[in-house]
């Protein structure tokens, strides 16, 4: 099975940026990453904890939904 990639390696090369987190943020989201059977790497999203595909404007939206839960206190439920 291939190694589980950094969210830096999942964002190379796309329009999208991650310099407006901090890097224990993208730590705190690269501990959910793994790579599943087919060999994709994929992360438990919030708020519903389902799996989601790690492509590059999704780890860009769980850090903005992880960043505004922790950071400002906005609520899962919305």
């Amino acid at each position: 099975m291939p190694d589980k990639p950094t969210i830096e390696e999942i964002i190379h090369g796309s329009k999208h940026s991650i310099k407006l987190f901090s890097k224990s943020e993208i730590s705190g989201l690269e501990k959910d990453l793994y790579v599943n059977e087919k060999g994709k790497p994929y992360f438990k999203g919030v708020p519903n904890d389902k799996d989601r595909p790690a492509k590059p404007e999704e780890v860009v939206r769980q850090l903005y939904a992880r960043k505004l839960n922790r950071e400002y206190g906005y609520p899962w439920a919305r």
